[in-house]
C-alpha cells in the first residue's frame, strides 16, 4: 500500500492491539489466543464495527448484523481486512476490495481493473518503466552476464 487513506487511518488511531486485546479479554479471548480464532470471531467482528461506528460518528453497536445464508465470503473477512464491510449492504469504501452497496458484478470488475491499472501507474512512477529489479529479474545484469 502506498499510503493510508484518511478512514483507515481515523480506525488505527481509535484502535490498535492494546484497546482490541483489552475488550477481548472482556469476551474471555486471550491476547495468546492462535491468530485465526483471536480475529475471525464474533466478538472481534463486533469491535471492528464499534471501532468503524466511533470514526464515522454513528452509535456503537451491541450486536452484529444478521447473517444472511446468501453473504459471500468476503463478509468474513478478518479485522485486518480494514475497511471491508459486514452485514451484505456493501463497503462505502471505492478504493477497497469488497463490492460497495449496489454495485453489480460487472461495475464491480470494472472499479477493480482501474485499481489496480492505477497501482501499476503509481509503480511505474514511483519506481520508473522497467519495475523494481532486483534478484531474479531478467533486466538485472551483473559479474559474468553480457552487457
Amino acid at each position: 500500500m502506498d499510503s493510508w487513506a484518511p478512514k483507515q487511518l481515523d480506525l488505527m488511531r481509535a484502535g490498535g492491539n492494546d484497546k482490541l486485546n483489552a475488550y477481548l479479554k472482556t469476551k474471555n479471548i486471550q491476547k495468546t489466543t492462535p491468530i485465526k480464532q483471536k480475529y475471525e470471531n464474533d466478538h472481534a467482528q463486533l469491535y471492528k464495527e464499534i471501532l468503524k461506528a466511533r470514526v464515522e460518528g454513528r452509535p456503537e453497536p451491541t450486536s452484529l448484523p444478521k447473517k444472511t445464508t446468501s453473504a459471500p465470503s468476503s463478509m468474513n473477512r478478518p479485522m485486518g481486512a480494514v475497511g471491508s464491510s459486514m452485514g451484505g449492504g456493501g463497503s462505502q469504501d471505492a478504493n477497497g476490495m469488497e463490492r460497495l452497496a449496489g454495485e453489480t458484478e460487472q461495475q464491480y470488475v470494472a472499479r477493480q481493473t482501474r485499481l489496480r491499472e492505477d497501482a501499476r501507474a503509481r509503480m511505474k512512477a514511483k519506481f520508473g518503466g522497467g519495475g523494481m529489479g532486483g534478484v531474479g529479474s531478467s533486466g538485472m545484469q551483473g559479474i559474468g552476464s553480457n552487457p
